[in-house]
């Protein structure tokens, strides 16, 4: 399978999973990367492309370390642009 953002990182719940690195079971930290990449996905979905700061949510993540490391808030250029994106939709409707 083609890896294209939130349908391929969607169908792999797995690799959020502590025990996929060898690392014992842990429900927070699962639940922390889940609740990070839907957050990020969901940016994308709202037309924000990724971020070169590591703490933004909408950075690229190349490996597990990096979605442990932003978390799932936006910095604040991020958080600027997708509040415009999101009333310049509103606005349209």
């Amino acid at each position: 399978m083609k890896n294209e953002g939130w349908v391929y990182k969607a169908m792999r719940p797995m690799t959020f999973a502590p025990e996929f690195y060898g690392d014992p079971p842990n429900q927070k930290v699962y639940r922390w990367r889940v609740l990070t990449e839907a957050i990020h996905e969901l940016g994308h979905a709202r037309g924000l492309h990724h971020c070169e700061y590591p703490g933004c949510v909408m950075y690229f993540s190349n490996w597990i370390g990096d979605t442990d490391r932003k978390g799932p808030e936006f910095c604040y250029r991020c958080r600027k642009r997708i509040e415009r994106l999101v009333g310049e939709q509103r606005q349209a409707e």
